[in-house]
């Protein structure tokens, strides 16, 4: 039975999960608006004598890393899941077969 005639657009079979083509869309589209934001977000806090610009400077970095990532793993066939998850900050990630 195809994942269409199942009513969706995600399948984990034996370690492999396969999205269908809208779905990854709709996952890339989440993952360049969170960086668009974040990169609005360091431009809108001006550097001043306080931490607070760099606290928050710090954390938009970060999540631009992490949308970043999730378009890395979601959209980019070059990129090895092991660089991903060290980007990300985990090490226990599984190389997917070849």
């Amino acid at each position: 039975m195809s994942q269409e005639q199942k009513g969706t657009d995600l399948e984990e079979r034996d370690g492999v999960v396969t999205m269908s083509k809208g779905r990854q869309l709709v996952a890339l589209e989440a993952a360049w608006e969170i960086e668009a934001l974040c990169n609005t977000l360091r431009n809108a806090v001006a550097p001043n004598d306080d931490m607070e610009h760099l606290v928050v400077r710090g954390l938009a970095l970060r999540i631009r890393e992490l949308a970043r990532a999730a378009m890395s793993a979601t959209g980019d066939e070059v990129s090895r899941t092991r660089d991903i998850a060290r980007r990300v900050g985990c090490d226990d990630a599984e190389e997917a077969p070849a």
